[in-house]
């Protein structure tokens, strides 16, 4: 009678076991997505230097002129951009308010000015270099001294 009882319990031990579900693998695919935006750096960055018109009135400063240098810097973007310069704003010196005043900016894939619609630039991954002027005009005769200016170039990825 035992005997029988082990076997009944051993039977439905193992019927039990055999019921048990097993385990499934499963798999899932876990998306991403990432958004890298427009980018830009300038690099070498070479001051300009200027110098008055020539004649017996110097009223007004630029690089461009004869003995001045132009400012220099390069660009490099992973998109097309486009770039605008703003007017020159003095830094040092003596004080005055131009009649005009103007930035200019050449590159080999075209010239802007602080006046004009912004230079367009698609030459991506590769650095452009671009020359940079400015030009302010007293109106009247500028004073002896050092005088200061800056421009700020902006690039715009689109």
């Amino acid at each position: 009678m035992i005997r029988r009882l082990l076997m009944t319990c051993a039977i439905v031990i193992l019927g039990q076991a055999g019921m048990v579900s097993k385990a499934n693998a499963q798999s899932i695919d876990v998306p991403f997505s990432g958004t890298v935006g427009g980018n830009c750096t300038f690099s070498d960055v070479t001051p300009g230097k200027l110098v008055v018109n020539r004649g017996t009135n110097a009223t007004t400063l630029a690089a461009g002129y004869t003995g001045g240098v132009m400012g220099k810097v390069s660009v490099t973007c992973n998109r097309s951009s486009s770039i605008t310069v703003s007017k020159p704003v003095q830094t040092s010196g003596p004080s005055f308010t131009p009649i005009m005043a103007d930035g200019y900016v050449d590159s080999p894939v075209g010239r802007t000015s602080s006046t004009s619609s912004p230079l367009r630039i698609s030459s991506i991954g590769r650095a452009i270099p671009l020359e940079v002027d400015m030009k302010v005009d007293k109106g009247s005769t500028l004073a002896p001294g050092t005088y200061g200016f800056k421009t700020t170039l902006t690039v715009t990825p689109q």
